[in-house]
């Protein structure tokens, strides 16, 4: 029962992310300011819908590819966003 709310609530929590990222892209015009939005889908969204999987699958070895890809993606989508943001600066100059 627990682990069940737990995913729900991290599933839910996790879509929210997203669609608020896609929401501010849309919003934004300038290509720098959209990175800013689109930085919390990178890493924080893959942190909750691991946690949702992980208390899905009990927290088992079912468990550990969403943690890993989790700790992949969150390792190296600032990584990427500094160096888009650099080229997109580096283009306008």
């Amino acid at each position: 029962m627990a682990l069940t709310l737990i995913a729900g609530i991290a599933g839910t929590a996790g879509v929210a992310v997203a669609l608020l990222s896609v929401l501010g892209v849309l919003v934004l015009r300038s290509p720098l300011a959209r990175l800013h939005y689109l930085t919390p889908a990178a890493t924080a969204m893959p942190v909750l819908l691991a946690v949702a999987a992980g208390a899905n699958e009990s927290f088992e070895t079912g468990a550990i590819k969403p943690g890993l890809v989790a700790a992949l993606m969150v390792i190296t989508a600032p990584v990427l966003t500094h160096a888009t943001g650099r080229a997109l600066s580096e283009d306008r100059a």
